[in-house]
Order: C-alpha cells, then sequence, then structure tokens
C-alpha cells in the first residue's frame, strides 16, 4: 500500500491493486478514484508543491492527476519493463525513469529518463548506459535540478547509486554501495526508497533481511551521496505485545523516522501490527513510543469517546474497566503526547479545549489492558 497525507484534511490512499482512494475529511470517509482488478501494488505518492499534480508509482502500471487528485489517468511509458517516477517538487514536472531492452538479445543495456505530460503521455530526455544485471529501487528529486535514481546489482547485491544536478539532462554514477553483511541483501523495489535533507544529506532504507523485508540497517550521506555510512536503528519494543522488528521506514529528518512494525514476517507475507515512531522530540521523557493498532478485535472497539469529532471536553467509556485508574494519553499523528490525564470510572470526561484542531491517537491503559482509538479535535 501507499498512503500520503496532503495537509490535515486531505488523505490519499492506494491499496495493493493500486486502486487509489481520497478523503478530504481526516479519513472520516473515501472516495474512490481508480477501480484496477490487477495486483499493481501501489507503492509511494508524489504530490508538487501547489499540490495540482499527483503520482502514484506502482510495481505495476502508475497513475497520475493534474488536478488534485480529482481525476488520475495512466503514465504509458511504464509500458514495457519497470518503471518509477518522481517529481521536481517546484514546477511539479513528472520525471519517469525505465529500462532499454534492444534486439536481439533483449538484455537491459541503459536506463532511459522521461517527462510525462498531464495525460500520461512519455517524451524521452536522456539516458546512461547501465549493467544487465541492475534493477530498479527508487527514484528521488531533491529539488528541482538535483536528484537520485537508485538501483540494485542482483549479480554481486551491490546497491548502485546514481546522481543528476540538471533535472536528469545529464545523470552520473556516484556510488556502489555493498550490503553489509553477506546475509544480508540490498535493497529492493518494494521497499527502498531514497530520502533527502538540506544541501547534502542522503538516506536509502529498506528491507535487509533476504527472507521477509525486515529492516536491519540503512545507509547515511552527509555529502550529496559521494560517501555512504550503515546505520542499524536501535528498536526499542514499546510493549511485549508489539512486533520483533520494523521495516518500511519513513523519515522526518536526517535522525527521527516512523515504521511499521512486523512479527516473524512482514510486507506481503504478514500485515504489520504497529507503527513505531523513532524520535528524540517525542513523549514526555524525550525517548522513543509506539502507536499501536492492534489485531484482537476485542481490544480495538472496547474503547469509545464521545462526542467525537469534540470541542471542548471528551467522555471515555471502556467496555470493561477492570481497575479503578484508567490511564489516558493523547498523540499527534507525529508522535508527539500532547495529554496524559487519568480517569476512576466510566462516564468522566477530559479536558481538550486546549489542544490544536486535527486527528488525535488516543491511547488508554487498564491495568494490563492496552486500547486505542481516534480522536477528532475541532
Amino acid at each position: 500500500m501507499a498512503v500520503k497525507a496532503v495537509n490535515i484534511n486531505k488523505f490519499f490512499v492506494a491499496d495493493r491493486k493500486g486502486q487509489i482512494f481520497v478523503s478530504t475529511d481526516q479519513g472520516i470517509s473515501w472516495t474512490q478514484k481508480t477501480n484496477s482488478t490487477l495486483n499493481n501494488i501501489g507503492r509511494k505518492f508524489t504530490i508538487s508543491q501547489n499540490t495540482n499534480t499527483v503520482v502514484l508509482s506502482c510495481l505495476g502500471t502508475a497513475y497520475i492527476s493534474s488536478d488534485g487528485g480529482n481525476t488520475f489517468n495512466f503514465i504509458t511509458a511504464t509500458n514495457g519493463g519497470a518503471h518509477f517516477q518522481t517529481q521536481k517538487p517546484t514546477s511539479g514536472q513528472v520525471i519517469d525513469v525505465g529500462g532499454i531492452f534492444p534486439s536481439p538479445a533483449f538484455s537491459l543495456s541503459a536506463w532511459q529518463f522521461y517527462t510525462i505530460n498531464g495525460s500520461g503521455a512519455a517524451t524521452p530526455v536522456s539516458s546512461i548506459s547501465c549493467l544487465s544485471t541492475e534493477e530498479i529501487i527508487d527514484i528521488h528529486m531533491k529539488d528541482d535540478n538535483i536528484g537520485y535514481f537508485m538501483t540494485r546489482n542482483s549479480a554481486t547485491n551491490e546497491t548502485l547509486v546514481y546522481k543528476t544536478t540538471n533535472g536528469w539532462l545529464n545523470t552520473s554514477t556516484i556510488a556502489a554501495i555493498p550490503s553489509p553483511t553477506a546475509s544480508a541483501r540490498a535493497y529492493d523495489g518494494r521497499t527502498g526508497t531514497i530520502h533527502t535533507f538540506g544541501n547534502d544529506t542522503v538516506i536509502i532504507s529498506g528491507s535487509g533481511n533476504p527472507t521477509n523485508n525486515q529492516t536491519t540497517f540503512y545507509h547515511l550521506s552527509s555529502d550529496g551521496g559521494q560517501t555512504w555510512s550503515v546505520v542499524y536503528p536501535t528498536f526499542n519494543h514499546p510493549t511485549s505485545v508489539l512486533g520483533n522488528q520494523i521495516y518500511k521506514m519513513e523519515f522526518l529528518n536526517s535522525k527521527d523516522y516512523i515504521a511499521l512494525i512486523s512479527n516473524n514476517f512482514s510486507g506481503s507475507i504478514q500485515a504489520s501490527v504497529g507503527v513505531y515512531l523513532n524520535s528524540s522530540s517525542a513523549g514526555s521523557g524525550g525517548g522513543s513510543i509506539g502507536i499501536t493498532e492492534y489485531l484482537h478485535q476485542a481490544n480495538r472497539y472496547a474503547i469509545s469517546l464521545y462526542p467525537n469529532p469534540a470541542q471542548d471536553r471528551i467522555t471515555v467509556n471502556l467496555q470493561r474497566m477492570t481497575s479503578q485508574n484508567l490511564s489516558i494519553r493523547l498523540f499527534t499523528l507525529t508522535g508527539q503526547e500532547v495529554l496524559k490525564s487519568g480517569i476512576t470510572q466510566n462516564g468522566q470526561s477530559i479536558e481538550i479545549g486546549h489542544l490544536a484542531p486535527g486527528l488525535y491517537i488516543v491511547d488508554a491503559t487498564d491495568g494490563s489492558q492496552h486500547y486505542s482509538t481516534k480522536l477528532i479535535k475541532r
């Protein structure tokens, strides 16, 4: 799946088939924008700074919108081999990259870069020679000129990084990064992602476990991709019921990230069991916290709030309250704890008038039982 928040109200989601859904009321209701019977596997959304251009990159056919997500067209360049897309953030110009497979061998010989217009048609702009064993991982623009393109050499298990400084009119190879250990594979097209921060910080993250896509490392460059160091994230279990690994990391800055939590398997093998936020600014203690979504249906629906949406106060009820000291905590979607309170019985109210309008995660602990739900603050 892929997900993107345009602002506090408007969200985009794509399912495994690449079907796109849009919400304009903080996720309360959804409108389906595309219909597919194929397993396109939506991978990531990119959105221009003016929010007019929206692109959903998939492992299959990709989609483009030029009207803020109201309508979508196929990107026709995706026919024949794997293709990935990115955008020039300011201009909204969509860039596509795919392989060239000349006859008679039909073996990969080069990467072709295209510009995409609003109807999804492609115009070739440049190409660069490559190894026949390379596979596309991700492409990303830092600004309208500087961009990074990442592939995997399946023969050596290296991650290859390309860079442009003029919007893909010219491209050069800047790094060949080996996997940290023989048992850990290089990044792949399902989970490999490029992140950029400031002028020179580049992070590539994704899967490192050869069996189940779990993340055991990521790579960091502080000089625009010239040199790289491997970083092993410390995953602290927020509670014992969560899984034992993280995957699909999304970086908020050069150190803080949010990731999905898996059990023994992840990705297409098993659904995630939670969301993990690693942040030096999260929580009252300044440490890492976990925001959990449980698989147990009884716990998921055992807590209720009313009114919801609310403006000044909320009343909390549990189906079965077993202790006399229920702990209530509210978090923003970025994991910041904004309220901590306790109640001794069902029906007690909590003051929330001081909170900013938006969507919050409500975390309740009743003895050994743990519950979570969502709150909309008007």
